[in-house]
């Protein structure tokens, strides 16, 4: 006997169909159970080589790679104050396989640069937070000042005179003295330079009167007598200068440490950004971590994900109001 077509195949669908879902839930059980990290992870870090934030990114990476045994390749998309790399990570399929690299700079890259192809806050979500380390406020040996607080009235005993010299526009190295200048009504000279050495190199020379500069490469010429230690500018007292004071122990508000931190694409699904979390803290509490990070002068800031959510909005708020008080632009 034959059938009409619709019959036929409405008969042939009816046998069909349950065992196509069966399928289909078959297979939607076993990518569910498929475990993170199936296939290599990439680290966008948004600065060069060889800095210390590509040192830290590569311990964590390391670490990453032996505990979840797939390979955390580290990327550099230096450039722009770090937009680059941000925005290559915010642009990035929101799957867990690409994930950034951030430093304190995430802080204010949008206040600085108000025309970005991303918005910082928005387009990206936080995963972890790693370690921080404080500044230094390094003087020329041949200054006529000893303290902060010298300086600042020598500041404002000379208009026009007094001179600091930074790692470039909108660096932290910038935003601190700015801060401080602010809050003390004085006013100094800022001379921007092409990063934290030659910043170094007009200081030791004479050049320029005072810098803020990272505590690892500052030690050096600090241990050699090369240039006055005059405070540091974390929360705390810098465990490897615990005689000096910090701006806050001399009654600044003006504050701040270069930060590090892990974030993902938004719309990562949170149980990955959850097991991404869990093992940097893990990490972080290894012994050999531990010491590695102490030996390059930073302080370890593992914490829940909420925490680095707020910890990154507290210092964006603060950060943009700092930039627009100083009218300070991006290059």
């Amino acid at each position: 006997m034959l059938y009409p077509i619709s019959i036929r195949l409405t008969g042939i669908l009816t046998r069909t169909l349950p065992v196509l879902a069966a399928l289909s839930l078959l297979a939607g059980a076993a990518q569910a159970a498929d475990p993170y990290p199936n296939r290599p992870v990439r680290i966008i870090v948004p600065f060069a080589a060889a800095g210390s934030g590509d040192a830290v990114t590569r311990i964590v990476a390391q670490r990453l790679t032996a505990r979840l045994g797939q390979t955390f390749i580290v990327e550099n998309r230096a450039g722009a104050g770090g937009a680059i790399g941000e925005a290559a990570t915010a642009a990035s399929t929101p799957d867990g396989y690409t994930i950034g690299f951030v430093s304190s700079g995430h802080a204010w890259i949008g206040a600085l640069n108000p025309n970005l192809p991303f918005n910082p806050s928005r387009d990206l979500t936080p995963i972890a937070l790693i370690c921080s380390t404080p500044y230094v406020v390094l003087a020329r040996n041949n200054a006529p000042f000893r303290t902060v607080q010298e300086f600042i009235a020598y500041a404002k005993a000379n208009p026009g005179k007094a001179s600091i010299g930074s790692a470039g526009v909108g660096t932290l190295t910038h935003l601190l003295p700015a801060w401080l200048m602010a809050e003390t009504g004085s006013q100094w000279i800022h001379v921007p330079f092409n990063g934290t050495a030659p910043a170094m190199n007009a200081l030791l020379g004479g050049t320029v009167d005072i810098i803020f500069d990272p505590i690892a490469t500052s030690l050096p010429q600090i241990q050699a007598n090369k240039a006055k230690l005059l405070a540091t500018t974390g929360a705390m007292r810098a465990r490897v200068l615990p005689n000096t004071p910090t701006l806050a122990d001399l009654g600044y508000l003006a504050r701040g440490a270069t930060w590090f931190g892990l974030m993902a694409p938004t719309g990562v699904p949170r149980p990955i950004i959850e097991r991404i979390n869990q093992e940097v803290n893990a990490i972080l509490e290894e012994p050999e971590v531990k010491q590695r990070l102490e030996a390059l002068n930073f302080t370890i800031e593992a914490g829940s994900i909420q925490h680095f959510g707020e910890f990154i909005e507290a210092q964006t708020k603060a950060w943009a109001k700092i930039v627009k008080d100083n009218n300070i632009k991006g290059d």
